[in-house]
């Protein structure tokens, strides 16, 4: 006999699994606009005669065979809103006190032939927009999503505690944005946040592969269009067009790949204006690039940790500058390099230990240990190394070397080495100059001091190998330059050091400006008699094993 009780538990047990499977496999249905202006929320406005639900996307397509321009006639809540293909621009007004919420579907525009407005064009908070999941706008090269313009709020968007995704290499201009959730931009899109703008998010702005362009006089007190969350960005642009004064944003920073940063002005022929964030961290071997619309103003960042080996490049004019706090590293040694006109600013002590390379403008120090832990310093042609900011001489460590062939600005004393040039050439020292380390030098090397300079009594000469000097038959027994000097105060080397088969026999200064080297040249070593007769010897021994073999 069946027993009751286990068929009607079989029967809900297939129910409840038929239910779940067509829960799984629904899909929002698609509820396209009809060809007219109707109100939103009203049925006459759709085909089919119903209004999208939460679960629903409101479709745009050729059924609209013109521009369309609608308001919103009360609260509504849509599954996500579908740009297809219809004749003409898409325009959503409504009101302040009206909210239409955005599922996680949001905006689809990647085969849209027509933009997206919402919210009318000079009308604050005219829409309010809330977001009821996670989304993304996702809006193809060519087209754009806007939300008010650079003289209004346009809508608020409210994101709930919710991410706004901006994605597929178009454009979403966003008028106000608030709450707790984030900004994300990727795949090469560009979003838009503008003059007269509330902007109060506290998720966190995100970029990855795509640019972020602000543009305002905004309330420092109160307004943040980067948000007051972290910033992390990859392969990123930010375009910073702010008011005629210096703005804080008070960001934390956080970048991999390169990020290129554009300070500009509102106000066309004035000056960009300082612009303040808090630490940065670089991931990875990228640049950090800045460029400006006026001379002598900074992008200013706190501590600064290094996990790869960057480079800053700081273009448009000599004044510019990217100035960082105390300057550490992560995951091994780290170096970093300082490319462009510009000048790039270290502010506090630093702990990085690899090389510090300034290949073009200025590597500015206002702190006197801010790369005292670094191995190699090196100013190459052109370039220029200032250390005048600091209230006594700048010292280049034991255990430190500075080379190149570029410029240093502000009195230095060198306990580590000095290695003039770079196979070979001239440094210049600008100021003065106190060496009490290790003189490196290779032929056609040269150390030129403008002011005074000193050698302490413990400097050591150490003669390198370089330039082909044993080649070459034209400086044998000559005497070459070491410095040069405004005026000096000259201890002989404490030890000469030659390389190899040198000929170095005397430092000296006549007083006249120049400390040469003297009888300078290549020697062949030739063995002394009794050592010929050892090895001749060793070597008839050798030959008489091999033949009792």
């Amino acid at each position: 006999m069946l027993n009751i009780k286990h068929i009607l538990n079989y029967i809900i047990r297939q129910i409840l699994f038929l239910a779940c499977s067509f829960a799984v496999t629904v899909q929002a249905l698609e509820i396209v606009k009809d060809n007219n202006a109707n109100n939103l929320n009203l049925t006459t406005s759709w085909v089919g005669g119903n209004v999208p639900t939460a679960s629903d996307v409101a479709v745009w397509n050729s059924t609209v065979v013109g521009a369309n321009t609608t308001s919103q006639g009360g609260n509504l809540s849509f599954g996500g809103i579908r740009i297809a293909n219809p004749g003409g621009q898409v325009n959503i007004d409504g009101s302040s006190s009206w909210t239409l919420t955005l599922g996680a579907d949001g905006i689809d525009m990647t085969a849209a032939t027509q933009n997206l407005r919402l919210a009318p064009a000079n009308i604050s908070f005219a829409l309010r927009i809330g977001l009821a999941a996670n989304q993304s706008w996702n809006v193809q090269s060519g087209r754009m999503v806007t939300s008010g313009n650079q003289n209004t709020r346009g809508a608020l968007v409210t994101n709930n505690g919710h991410t706004l995704t901006v994605d597929g290499g178009g454009g979403v201009y966003i008028g106000s944005y608030e709450g707790a959730g984030g900004l994300e931009v990727q795949g090469g899109s560009s979003l838009f946040l503008r003059d007269a703008a509330l902007y109060d998010y506290s998720g966190g702005l995100t970029v990855n592969d795509g640019t972020v362009a602000i543009r305002g006089t905004f309330n420092e007190s109160g307004e943040k269009p980067l948000g007051s969350g972290a910033l992390t960005l990859h392969n990123a642009t930010l375009n910073l067009t702010v008011g005629n004064f210096d703005y804080t944003h008070g960001n934390n920073v956080s970048m991999s790949g390169n990020l290129s940063l554009v300070n500009s002005s509102l106000t066309a022929g004035n000056p960009a204006r300082n612009q303040t964030f808090g630490t940065l961290v670089i991931n990875g071997n990228g640049t950090l690039d800045v460029t400006a619309t006026g001379d002598g103003k900074r992008i200013i960042f706190g501590s600064t940790t290094l996990n790869g080996n960057p480079t800053f490049d700081v273009g448009s004019f000599a004044g510019n500058g990217i100035q960082l706090g105390a300057v550490s590293e992560t995951g091994g040694s780290r170096s970093i390099t300082k490319q462009g006109e510009g000048t790039l600013i270290l502010t506090a002590a630093g702990t990085y230990s690899g090389t510090t390379r300034v290949e073009a403008g200025t590597l500015s120090l206002t702190h006197g240990s801010a790369v005292a832990d670094s191995a190699l310093i090196r100013i190459d042609s052109g370039a220029t190394l200032d250390v005048s900011g600091l209230v006594s001489a700048w010292s280049v460590g034991a255990a430190q070397t500075l080379q190149g062939k570029g410029t240093v600005v502000g009195n230095t004393t060198v306990a580590g080495t000095l290695s003039p040039g770079a196979s070979p050439g001239n440094i210049t020292f600008e100021d003065n100059l106190t060496l009490s380390g290790t003189y490196d030098w290779e032929y056609g090397d040269l150390t030129i001091v403008q002011s005074l300079l000193t050698l302490e009594n413990t400097w050591v000469l150490n003669v390198q190998e370089g330039y082909g000097l044993q080649d070459r038959n034209d400086v044998d027994g000559i005497s070459v330059a070491l410095f040069t000097y405004d005026t000096r105060s000259y201890n002989a080397p404490a030890s000469v050091i030659g390389f190899g088969g040198y000929l170095v026999s005397d430092v000296r200064d006549d007083g006249d400006g120049t400390i040469w080297l003297d009888n300078v040249g290549w020697a062949a070593i030739i063995p002394e008699p009794g050592t010929v007769m050892l090895i001749s010897l060793g070597s008839l021994i050798i030959w008489f094993r091999r033949r009792s073999v």
